[in-house]
C-alpha cells in the first residue's frame, strides 16, 4: 500500500466521525446518562435500565424507549424482566445486571459496543429496538437485503434515506412485525456481543438505499408520455364545497405539438362530465406540459391524457381514478402509524392514502409512514365515515413513527424533515389539517418542556411551507390500564388548544382497556379500537369541514 492510497484511507475515516474529538459522559437529571463523541449521541435511562437512543452520524440507529434490558423465556409466558442495577463503570462503560443475566454498553471514540451475557437461563435473549428508518441492509459480500424476516447474525451495513451504520456480531436483526430489533440470544453462561459503528454513505449505498425504500424505481422514465400528476388514486384537496384545482403534469418524449386531456365521470353532486377533449400548453422544446384545471368535488374521475404531432396521436395515457374531496396528513407515534395487529379495509372504495409519490387504496397497511411498520390503522375506517358524510373522495399522507418523543419532531430531525418533504410535496392548499395523535413516549415530559417543543413544530412547519395549516393535537397519554392519563402531556395539549396555537383533537386516552390490543394490556389500538379511535376523530373533523364548506 502506497503513502498517498493510506493517506487516503485515513482521511475518510476521520470524515465519517470528524476526527476523534473528545468524549463527554455526563449524568441527565436522575434519570440517565448522554454520552457524546464527534460519531454519535447516546441516551441512557438509567430508571429503566436501557439505551433508550443512539445518534450515529445524524442517522437516529436505536429506539429503544419503554424497553426492558432483559428478556427471558422459558415455558410461558415470557418474562420480563428490568434490571436490578444500572451503574457507570470507569470513563466509557455501562453495566446492567438482574439475575436474567447482564448487558453492558461500551462506549468508544467512533463505535458503541453492545454486550449481553446469559445468567444461566436454559431459553434467554434481550432486544435492543432499531430505528424504523432503516430500508434494508447491504451485506458484507455487497448484497442488497431487506429486512422483511430478519438477517443472521454477520457483518452488514443498514440503510436508511438519510444515513448508513455498519452492524456486525453475534446478534441477529429481528423481524417481530411492527419493529425491529437487534436479538441477542447466548447460550447458557455464554456473552453475545454487537458493534455498531458509522458507514461510509457513497453513491452505492444511497441508491440500494432508494431501490429499497422505493423498489418500483424512480419518477424518472423514457415512456413516450410520462404523466408527473396526477397519479392514479390521487385526491386533489377541493377549495370550497364544489370544487378545486387539479394539476396536470407531465412531460412527452416523442415529437408533439399538442396535448389534449379529457375527464369523464360524476361529481359529489351527481353531474356528469361532457367527456370532450381540451388542449393544454405543451413547452415545444421540451416537451413539458404542467396544467391547473378546474375539477368539480367528487370522482372517482378518470382522465384521458393524449398527445398529438400535426393532429395525429403519438401517445396516450389513462388515469383511471383521480379524486377531489379531502386531504389529510397524519403524523406522531404508532398509533399514528399501522401498529395494530388488527388491519382494517376501506369499505366504500372511495379513500386512498400516498407516500408522495405513490397513492394507492387505503388498505392497511397505509404506505408512507416513516417507520415502516406494517400492521392496522385507523385511517381507513376514518376515510370511510368521512365519505359517507361529503361523498368525496379521502386522501391519507401518513408520516408517523412509533415510540417517538415530541422532541424528535422539532425543526431539523430526520422525522421533522420527512414530515415536511410530505407536505411540501402537497403544495400549498394541498391538504386540509395535520392529525397529530402523539404523547405516550412523553409521560415524564415537563408539561413546558412538551408545550414548548410541539409549539416549536407547529409553528416552523407553517414558516417553512410557506403558508399557514391547521393542526388538530389530541390528547394522548395513555398506557395501561394502571396507567391511563398522564396529566403532564395533557395539561400541555391542552395548552395548546386554549393558546389557539393547535385545533382540538379528541381525548383518545377514554379509549381503554376495551379498545386495546393484547386483551386489553397493550398501548395500541385493537381492531375495536380503531373503529372507536376513527369515530373520535371523525367526530371532530366533520363539524369543522362543515363550518368551512356550507
Amino acid at each position: 500500500m502506497n503513502c498517498l492510497t493510506l493517506l487516503f484511507l485515513v482521511l475518510a475515516a476521520l470524515c465519517l466521525c470528524g476526527g476523534a474529538g473528545a468524549q463527554t459522559f455526563e449524568k441527565t437529571g436522575d434519570r440517565g446518562w448522554l454520552v457524546k463523541t464527534d460519531c454519535y449521541e447516546a441516551r441512557i435511562n438509567s430508571f429503566f435500565g436501557f439505551l433508550e437512543s443512539l445518534r450515529m452520524n445524524g442517522v437516529e440507529v436505536i429506539e429503544n424507549r419503554y424497553t426492558s434490558v432483559i428478556y427471558g423465556y422459558y415455558n410461558a409466558p415470557y418474562l420480563v424482566y428490568i434490571a436490578d442495577s444500572v451503574e457507570k463503570q470507569g470513563s466509557s462503560v455501562i453495566s446492567l445486571n438482574n439475575g436474567a443475566g447482564s448487558v453492558e454498553y461500551v462506549f468508544e471514540p467512533r463505535r458503541v459496543r453492545i454486550r449481553v451475557a446469559n445468567g444461566g437461563r436454559d431459553e434467554f435473549f434481550q432486544h435492543t429496538i432499531l430505528s424504523r428508518s432503516f430500508r434494508g441492509a447491504v451485506s458484507g459480500q455487497g448484497k442488497a437485503l431487506g429486512l422483511k424476516g430478519g438477517l443472521e447474525p454477520g457483518s452488514y451495513t443498514l440503510l436508511s434515506l438519510s444515513g448508513a451504520v455498519k452492524i456486525s456480531g453475534d446478534a441477529s436483526v429481528h423481524d417481530t412485525s411492527v419493529l425491529y430489533a437487534l436479538r441477542f440470544s447466548p447460550e447458557k453462561g455464554a456473552v453475545a456481543e454487537e458493534v455498531i459503528e458509522p458507514a461510509l454513505m457513497d453513491e452505492d449505498l444511497r441508491r440500494a438505499a432508494f431501490e429499497l425504500a422505493y423498489p418500483d424505481g424512480d419518477l424518472e422514465t423514457s415512456e413516450d408520455l410520462f404523466v408527473l400528476s396526477p397519479a392514479d388514486w390521487q385526491v386533489f384537496q377541493r377549495e370550497n364545497r364544489d370544487g378545486g384545482t387539479l394539476r396536470l403534469s407531465g412531460r412527452v418524449n416523442v415529437p408533439c405539438d399538442k396535448v389534449s386531456v379529457r375527464i369523464t365521470g360524476k361529481s359529489r353532486d351527481g353531474k356528469s362530465y361532457p367527456g370532450k377533449w381540451e388542449s393544454v400548453t405543451v413547452n415545444g422544446s421540451t416537451g413539458c406540459f404542467d396544467a391547473g384545471l378546474p375539477l368539480r368535488a367528487g370522482g372517482w374521475y378518470t382522465l384521458d391524457i393524449r398527445a398529438e404531432d400535426h393532429g395525429a396521436a403519438v401517445a396516450e395515457k389513462t388515469i383511471a381514478h383521480v379524486g377531489m374531496g379531502e386531504v389529510f396528513v397524519g403524523a406522531g407515534q404508532s398509533n399514528a402509524t399501522n401498529s395494530s395487529p388488527d388491519k382494517t379495509r376501506a369499505q366504500s372504495g372511495m379513500v386512498s392514502c400516498t407516500d408522495g409519490h405513490l397513492w394507492q387504496p387505503a388498505d392497511d397497511p397505509i404506505i408512507g409512514v416513516h417507520d415502516g411498520s406494517d400492521g392496522g390503522s385507523y385511517y381507513p375506517t376514518l376515510g370511510d365515515l368521512l365519505y359517507a358524510e361529503f361523498g368525496v373522495p379521502i386522501g391519507i399522507a401518513s408520516t408517523g413513527h412509533g415510540g417517538t418523543a415530541v422532541s424528535q419532531w422539532t425543526p431539523n430531525t430526520e422525522l421533522y424533515k420527512f414530515f415536511m418533504d410530505r407536505v411540501r410535496l402537497l403544495g400549498k392548499g394541498g391538504f386540509r389539517a395535520v392529525l397529530w395523535h402523539q404523547g405516550e413516549n412523553d409521560a415524564w415530559t415537563p408539561s413546558e418542556d412538551y408545550y414548548r417543543l410541539l409549539r416549536t413544530s407547529i409553528r416552523y412547519s407553517c414558516l417553512d411551507a410557506g403558508w399557514r395549516f391547521p393542526w388538530f393535537v389530541a390528547k394522548v397519554s395513555y398506557h395501561s390500564p394502571a396507567a391511563p392519563v398522564h396529566e403532564t402531556t395533557r395539561s400541555a395539549q391542552q395548552r395548546l388548544w386554549d393558546e389557539g396555537i393547535a385545533l382540538p383533537g379528541p381525548d383518545t386516552d377514554t379509549l381503554r382497556s376495551e379498545y386495546r390490543e393484547g386483551g386489553g394490556m397493550g398501548i395500541h389500538f385493537s381492531g375495536k379500537g380503531l373503529e372507536a379511535h376513527a369515530r373520535a376523530w371523525a367526530d371532530i373533523l366533520i363539524p369543522y369541514i362543515h363550518s368551512l364548506i356550507d
